[in-house]
């Protein structure tokens, strides 16, 4: 590997650490957080982070002892994750601290949501996979709730034994703070019992916020409660209803926009995204039979348009050349794209003519560079056709923040107020748990800048297989605190074998093959017999599939009769 490329990762990793030190009592190097201040909040993203703060942890501390005692605050996708490669670098030391009884509880019910690794990064990361490639706990594009479940069976088959005497479930923490060399953990379990535990090091891997149920109250109305956003809700019950014509949706951040979507397609939000993504890009087979996608010129285009945003740093400024830029973008649109675009909204039926939807939030427009492309997109379709219209307004909100009182319209003419319609979303997003943890008032920041660290969250964190990543964590270590090489294969075969699978609907395909080559797994056969597999992963996963958990795939139509493998 090339040293300046090696330099390059080392610092970026260095800095990652750095940003996301916590001082607290006025020392560093004690109480860390994974990535609140980022603006991309997926689940690959926070895993990434995971990774990467591990990694640089423990080659930041190479030559102190590894037998600290650490503790994780949060058993969610990042915690759990973040927990386990600390206990792979060499620490056998670490506790988790949860609120819930289980680990990966908030999200475990949400099988209205689809989550996709990808979703969050395309067009702007220059791969594209409807599958993660991790050292552990990967994962495909699906409803949440089932990958909330693979992630569950994997940890209780390889890791949960290894917390079974330091996973502290039933526990809330409500403070933190140094003294002389600990890291004093306050905590309150579910018989109401008070604690103080000590630690050497804290990470809290609290998330972005867990999303407040607020209350809708008006004077001589009933109250209402907003529905949160992993929280279970059948919205088509009142989508469906050509009775009910007034939809309001708060907010412009990525929950709001794919909620605003939902109220105004009868079709799947995460289908129409996947499809759509899958229009917007190219991708073709060289001789090999390997397939390889490039950039198509829409994807280009947004890439243009996002950087251009960037070269201001005046957020205003910002949002209104995403706003140009995003309509122009959909008037470029062919007649693929449109039909994509068209299929299933509401206002192209009869029943539903004249519905209303309204998107409101706090700026001038609804564009900023914290949304996803795709869902902006998809936005800017909408606010074309006429399906939905965009207000500024202002929320307040009651005293003790938990109950919206009123929305202030900044168009005088716009003369509607939350009550006038018949079902309203809110997502306004809540503020990160650690900031109340580790508050001002207790001495806690955060160095670099807000800004440099939001930058440094959001880096797309290197990617590494699993002895890789143990190489580069914890070179001089033997022992493997991990499934044994065979172990995890059989369940990359497994998973594969799923995938394809639920991308096939569940038409008949031969079983794809994984290849080992020097106990790698480095190529996947995948041997067809019916329809191509290509068109069914561009459509129904958002891309075509050139890798499934960072291997490469190579399609024989054969049957199978010519696959021809070898290391690549």
């Amino acid at each position: 590997m090339d040293a300046r490329v090696n330099n390059a990762g080392d610092f970026m990793y260095r800095m990652y650490l750095e940003s996301s030190d916590l001082q607290v009592g006025g020392r560093l190097g004690k109480v860390y957080t994974l990535g609140p201040t980022g603006t991309k909040v997926g689940f690959a993203y926070q895993q990434s982070r995971a990774f990467a703060l591990a990694t640089e942890f423990s080659n930041s501390n190479a030559s102190e002892t590894k037998n600290k005692a650490i503790a994780v605050i949060g058993a969610g996708v990042g915690g759990l994750t973040l927990a386990c490669a600390l206990l792979a670098v060499g620490y056998p030391r670490v506790s988790i601290i949860e609120k819930y009884t289980d680990v990966l509880a908030d999200q475990a019910e949400s099988s209205h949501r689809l989550v996709h690794p990808s979703y969050n990064s395309w067009p702007l990361a220059d791969t594209f996979s409807s599958t993660t490639d991790f050292p552990f706990f990967n994962w495909y594009a699906g409803p949440c709730k089932s990958v909330i479940r693979g992630l569950r069976k994997e940890w209780e088959l390889n890791w949960k034994s290894d917390f079974s005497e330091r996973f502290i479930g039933g526990t809330t923490v409500s403070s933190i703070s140094v003294d002389e060399e600990k890291v004093i953990v306050r905590t309150l379990d579910c018989n109401e019992e008070e604690k103080e535990r000590q630690f050497d090091v804290v990470f809290v891997a609290t998330g972005f916020g867990e999303e407040n149920g607020l209350l809708i109250r008006e004077e001589g109305q009933p109250t209402k409660r907003s529905v949160r956003y992993w929280d279970h809700e059948n919205l088509q019950r009142y989508t469906l209803n050509p009775k009910l014509q007034q939809f309001l949706c708060i907010g412009t951040g990525d929950g709001a926009l794919i909620d605003c979507a939902r109220l105004a397609y009868k079709t799947d939000v995460f289908e129409l995204a996947s499809e759509l993504m899958g229009a917007l890009s190219l991708g073709f087979s060289d001789n090999s039979g390997f397939h390889k996608r490039d950039p198509s010129t829409f994807e280009e285009f947004i890439r243009d348009s996002e950087v251009k945003a960037r070269t201001t740093t005046n957020y205003h400024e910002q949002c209104k050349i995403l706003d140009e830029e995003y309509r122009k973008f959909v008037s470029l649109f062919d007649v693929q794209v449109n039909n994509v675009l068209s299929k299933g909204l509401f206002f192209n039926e009869t029943f539903y003519k004249d519905r209303k939807i309204v998107l409101c939030g706090k700026d001038p427009t609804p564009f900023n560079i914290a949304s996803t492309p795709i869902n902006k997109i998809i936005l800017a379709y909408m606010l074309k056709t006429g399906a939905v219209s965009y207000q500024q307004g202002e929320v307040s909100l009651s005293d003790d923040d938990t109950t919206i009182t009123a929305i202030n319209f900044a168009d005088d003419q716009f003369n509607l107020n939350i009550y006038d319609f018949d079902y309203v979303v809110v997502r306004i997003g809540a503020s990160p748990p650690v900031h109340n943890l580790c508050a001002p008032s207790r001495n806690a920041e955060q160095h670099p800048s807000s800004t440099e660290q939001q930058k440094l969250s959001d880096m797309p964190h290197t990617h590494f297989p699993i002895e890789d990543f143990l190489r580069l964590a914890n070179g001089h270590r033997k022992a493997i605190a991990i499934p044994k090489s065979e172990k995890r294969y059989q369940a990359l075969e497994k998973k594969i074998d799923a995938l394809v699978h639920d991308i096939s609907g569940g038409r008949k395909l031969s079983s794809p093959r994984v290849v080992l080559y020097k106990e790698h797994p480095r190529q996947i056969a995948l041997a067809f017999n019916s329809s191509d597999f290509f068109d069914l992963s561009q459509k129904k996963m958002g891309g075509v599939v050139s890798h499934l958990f960072g291997v490469p795939v190579k399609v024989d139509q054969s049957g199978g009769e010519n696959v021809e493998l070898s290391g690549v």
